[in-house]
C-alpha cells in the first residue's frame, strides 16, 4: 500500500514538474511587449511583436484568414513617408484626386523557409522595393505622394525554424507591400502665366509587414 501511494506522489510529482516546464518554455517564446491573438475560426495563433504594435487589426485577421492552423509571427510593420521635395520652376496645381482602389496588397514576397530546430544565413542580399508610379513627375508633390519604400534583408541576416518544442515542423518568412490607387486632375502655370490642363493615373507606397508562418508540412 505504501509503496503504490509513494508511486503515485512520485508521478504527480513528475507531471508537476513537466506542466512547469512547458509553461517557462511558453513564457519564453512571447516577449513582455508581444501582443497575441487567436482565431477560433481557422486555428491560427498570431504573435505581434514590439515593431507591429501599430499594424491594423484588419490586416491581422486578413493574413490569419489565409493561413489556417498556423503559428504566425509579426516582426515588423513600417510605414512610407512623403518626400519633402523642392519647389518646382513650373507650379503644378491638383483640382481633383480620386481614389480608384484604396489601400490593398499590392504584393507579398516569399524571402526564406527555414525547418524546424534548424538556422538559414542569408548569402545574398534579398531586397524589395515598392515605387511611387504618376503620369507627370512634378504631380507628385501636390498629389502628397510617399516616397518609394523597401524592405532589405543583408548579407549574413539568420533566420531560424520552429523550437525543437513546436508542434510545427516549418517557418516561412515574407514581406507584404500595401498601395492604393487613384487618379487626378489639375493644371501647371508656366512662368508666362499660361496654364496646360493635366490629368492622370498614380500608385501610392502605403507601408509593408514582415511575418512568419509556421505551419506542418509533409
Amino acid at each position: 500500500m505504501n509503496r503504490k501511494r509513494k508511486m503515485t506522489i512520485l508521478l504527480l510529482c513528475v507531471l508537476i514538474l513537466a506542466s512547469m516546464f512547458i509553461q517557462s518554455l511558453a513564457a519564453d517564446s512571447q516577449k513582455p511587449n508581444d501582443k497575441r491573438y487567436f482565431s477560433m475560426e481557422n486555428n491560427t495563433e498570431v504573435i505581434i511583436e514590439k515593431d507591429a504594435l501599430h499594424i491594423p487589426q484588419e490586416y491581422v485577421d486578413q493574413i490569419a484568414k489565409e493561413n489556417p492552423n498556423t503559428l504566425i509571427t509579426i516582426s515588423e510593420y513600417v510605414k512610407a513617408v512623403p518626400e519633402i521635395s523642392p519647389r518646382f520652376v513650373i507650379a503644378t496645381v491638383i483640382t481633383k484626386k480620386t481614389i480608384t482602389k484604396p489601400k490593398y496588397v499590392y504584393a507579398d514576397y516569399f524571402v526564406a523557409s527555414v525547418a524546424k530546430g534548424s538556422t538559414f544565413t542569408l548569402k545574398v542580399e534579398w531586397s524589395k522595393t515598392l515605387s511611387f508610379s504618376v503620369t507627370h513627375s512634378d504631380a507628385k508633390t501636390p498629389l502628397q505622394l510617399n516616397d518609394s519604400i523597401t524592405k532589405k534583408y543583408s548579407v549574413g541576416a539568420t533566420f531560424t525554424g520552429p523550437p525543437e518544442n513546436s508542434s510545427y515542423n516549418s517557418r516561412s518568412y515574407r514581406v507584404r507591400f500595401f498601395a492604393e490607387d487613384g487618379t487626378y486632375e489639375g493644371y501647371r502655370v508656366h512662368d508666362t502665366g499660361q496654364t496646360l490642363n493635366i490629368s492622370g493615373t498614380f500608385r501610392n507606397p502605403i507601408e509593408y509587414s514582415a511575418y512568419t508562418i509556421d505551419s506542418k508540412v509533409n
